[in-house]
């Protein structure tokens, strides 16, 4: 079934699907805020992110974002992430409250999985909080199968001043014009693990532009003119109750083995303690025993899970 096929099958109901236009931002961003339960707090979104996010270099909005209108509101979206240099897409779906019982999920899901095999990938993923209603949906309706499971994590403690940097490495911030040596460190470290798909330095400096986000949250460990240990962080939440949130972290090859993925991850979760942060949180695959039972060791404990399901299409 095609794209346009998928329209003629499901409009006309209660719910009418259309692509995202230029002047739904105010609106959409509206309903995301609403569909996750930050509206008055200091995470919700401003139409600033969200067009921010929409400007992604490969995202293509207008093709790849579905609104569902009823009453004359936004009250469903889909979006379809390519990651085309691993075959792949990802999915979003939000829908408000009301319609978690409904049919509407499953059709955003068929949605995706039509505009998905437009783009010629061989899979599709989405993730599920284990704790949301979305998880108890029947995946496997739409040919959609588990295959990992990640860890949220979160520690609470002080960092001991003394952890100590190695001699010949220091730590600091990465610097404006470095941005393709950081797509270079985060490619290097992270190939060939689940779900990566490599950075571009647009991609990367796109990144770092978004709304909040600087320069200043990329933590490095260097030695002489070479980076080896990254971490990409930010905080959460209100002033009196800040998380610090490590978003990607990873140690160049040639660098393993030397304890610095340890030190690398101490000196991000000592910045967003002195940023004002009173909590740590990261999110982990299951299945990488390294870096799982490194954040057990420091005093990570798991506090919830994502559940990523994948949809294969015929060869």
């Amino acid at each position: 079934m095609g794209f346009s096929d998928w329209f003629r099958r499901y409009n006309g109901n209660s719910i009418s699907f259309r692509r995202l236009q230029p002047n739904d931002y105010e609106n959409l961003t509206q309903f995301l805020n609403v569909s996750r339960g930050i509206v008055g707090t200091d995470r919700a979104l401003s139409e600033i992110n969200t067009q921010h996010r929409m400007s992604h270099p490969d995202l293509d909005p207008s093709n790849n974002c579905l609104i569902g209108e009823g009453s004359k509101k936004i009250v469903a979206y889909a979006l379809v992430i390519p990651e085309l240099p691993i075959g792949r897409t990802v999915i979003e779906i939000e829908i408000l409250s009301e319609l978690e019982n409904s049919t509407v999920y499953y059709q955003l899901l068929d949605w995706a999985t039509t505009r998905s095999s437009e783009l010629d990938v061989a899979r599709v993923n989405i993730s599920i909080d284990e704790d949301s209603n979305y998880h108890s949906l029947d995946f496997e309706r739409m040919r959609y199968g588990p295959v990992r499971v990640y860890w949220r994590m979160r520690w609470v403690g002080s960092i001991d001043e003394g952890f100590g940097i190695p001699e010949g490495y220091s730590v600091r911030s990465l610097m404006t014009g470095e941005e393709a040596k950081l797509a270079t460190i985060q490619n290097s470290s992270f190939e060939g693990q689940w779900g990566f798909s490599p950075n571009t330095e647009p991609q990367i400096k796109h990144s770092l532009a978004a709304p909040g986000s600087s320069h200043e949250d990329v933590l490095l460990l260097v030695k002489d003119e070479d980076i080896a240990g990254y971490c990409w962080t930010r905080t959460e939440g209100e002033e009196d109750s800040k998380t610090g949130i490590i978003g990607m972290i990873g140690v160049a090859p040639r660098f393993r083995g030397k304890g610095l993925g340890r030190v690398t991850l101490l000196a991000s979760m000592k910045k967003l303690l002195d940023d004002g942060s009173k909590r740590v949180e990261l999110e982990v695959d299951s299945e990488n025993p390294p870096a799982r039972e490194l954040y057990i060791s420091e005093g990570f404990h798991k506090v919830s899970g994502v559940t990523w399901f994948e949809h294969w299409f015929p060869p």
